[in-house]
């Protein structure tokens, strides 16, 4: 623990934490917060989700989809069923990844975060996305962010922490202190609040990024050229 954080907290506490004790569990042990996380579901787009995934969820990625349901069949297991709008067919299958071969891993990876998000922000939890661009759009990346900024949807206090290499989705974001740089420098990573770098706040934050103002947020232009001509020497 931080010389500057132990000196903020009450002697008393003092007295029963060493030096490197984390406060983090007092906190969180009784207030009943759920983290749920989407770091794996992101590579290989399975559909977590069981019962009935509400149409409106499913038609904002895919508006060709009548249903897509779960059963939980005796003999089988769990079935996942999916039907398309003025199409009699449904595709039935055992394995959740199947479902790639029929939808796009968008609208997979978009009504499961869609589910997991709508249980944190329940609650008022965690919700932990890696890539939170990966297989969206940008304004369904903006939707996604908006449902955490929003009171009406988000009343008690839910917090999605994500990571991204779009620094267009940083546009989004009204701050500058959530929003963390990450850069790895000789093998080594490290980790800094943009508002500590960067005080101004009549630039784009997604400036900053791609014209590497900041330093090492950016490939060198050398490192591209080389990777360039290593694949023009392949193809020829």
């Amino acid at each position: 623990m931080h010389d500057f954080v132990l000196h903020e907290l009450d002697s008393g506490l003092k007295l029963v934490l060493k030096q490197d004790d984390s406060i983090a569990i007092l906190a969180s042990r009784d207030n009943g917060s759920i983290v749920n996380d989407l770091l794996t579901e992101n590579y290989v787009n399975l559909s977590p989700m069981l019962g009935e995934t509400p149409k409106e969820v499913l038609n904002a990625f895919d508006d060709n989809i009548e249903y897509l349901r779960t059963t939980d069949d005796p003999s089988n297991g769990i079935q996942w069923k999916l039907k398309f709008k003025n199409n009699d067919h449904v595709f039935q299958t055992g394995n959740p990844i199947e479902l790639n071969r029929i939808i796009s891993a968008g609208t997979i990876k978009g009504y499961a975060l869609i589910g997991r998000a709508v249980t944190v922000l329940k609650t008022g939890g965690y919700l932990i996305i890696d890539e939170l661009e990966n297989h969206f759009n940008k304004e369904m990346v903006h939707m996604i962010l908006e449902l955490f900024e929003d009171q009406d949807t988000n009343p008690n206090g839910a917090c999605i922490i994500f990571s991204t290499h779009y620094a267009e989705i940083l546009d989004f974001i009204r701050r500058k202190d959530n929003v963390y740089v990450t850069r790895k420098t000789d093998g080594f990573l490290s980790v800094n609040k943009l508002s500590a770098e960067f005080r101004r706040n009549d630039i784009k934050k997604s400036d900053l990024f791609l014209s590497n103002c900041l330093r090492g947020t950016a490939p060198k232009f050398r490192q591209i050229q080389n990777l360039k001509e290593t694949i023009c020497k392949e193809v020829k």
